[in-house]
């Protein structure tokens, strides 16, 4: 008897484990059916979709959680102002497979992609700092995206100062209807030093509001499961110089 006491209270204490993992306790649901809403260029009261936002579902196994979002903010999105005709839309309740107990890659490193390389907690896609152009070293010029053509995609623009004419008031955009973040998910109205005004006209709340007196609020984790922080804040105040040849 003893034995299968002790047996039962450590499935218990895994279970209470799992309930307390941030990755399955931090995602921002839908409880309330918000849909999601977005501006249109030249009319600063925003249109209401019929997408819900956020998370719809979280569900976990023993070592991996799961979940479900149609990649829609509770925000408001657009406009691009940069000629990006595209709009914020559905992924279709797609599905997306964390690891609950990330371990650290000891070997080789492995080079993100150009597109998603994680969630953040709304549900909303992560990419990395890259845009789709890069250098072509035969032309000695960049190609690839809006530019036409391909790069060698070795040296990429640096997409947060690059397509940031592009971004509406929460600091994102979508390629070919995936709307994404490329940086910190904040109102560019709320930075220290704001760059850009576009929230003048089409004002966004963004993810989460800028506290210099607390810690650095989690926002979202990459596929490898880890976490994401505000680690690319600064990336966002100022602008890097030419590269000299």
């Amino acid at each position: 008897m003893k034995k299968i006491v002790i047996a039962s209270l450590l499935m218990f204490n895994g279970f209470l484990s799992a309930q307390t993992n941030p990755a399955i306790t931090q995602w921002l649901r839908n409880t309330t059916g918000i849909t999601g809403r977005h501006y249109v260029s030249g009319n600063s009261t925003p249109i209401t979709d019929a997408v819900a936002a956020n998370v719809q579902t979280v569900q976990y196994s023993t070592n991996w959680v799961y979940v479900t979002t149609n990649g829609i903010p509770a925000y408001i999105t657009g406009p691009f102002l940069d000629g990006n005709p595209s709009l914020a839309t559905t992924r279709n309740n797609a599905i997306f497979k964390f690891p609950l107990s990330p371990t650290q890659n000891t070997g080789t490193a492995t080079a993100t992609s150009g597109g998603n390389i994680g969630l953040f907690k709304n549900g909303v896609a992560l990419f990395d700092y890259r845009d789709g152009v890069s250098y072509k070293f035969s032309t000695g010029a960049n190609a690839g995206g809006p530019l036409g053509g391909a790069g060698d995609g070795i040296w990429n623009r640096d997409a947060v100062v690059a397509e940031r004419v592009g971004f509406d008031c929460a600091k994102a955009h979508p390629a070919m209807g995936n709307y994404h973040h490329h940086q910190n998910p904040s109102a560019f109205s709320l930075d220290l030093q704001v760059i850009s005004t576009v929230c003048s006209t089409y004002p966004s709340d963004g993810l989460y509001v800028i506290n210099t007196t607390q810690h650095s609020p989690l926002l979202g984790f990459a596929y490898d499961g880890f976490q994401y922080m505000v680690l690319m804040v600064m990336l966002t105040q100022t602008e890097p110089e030419a590269l000299s040849e």
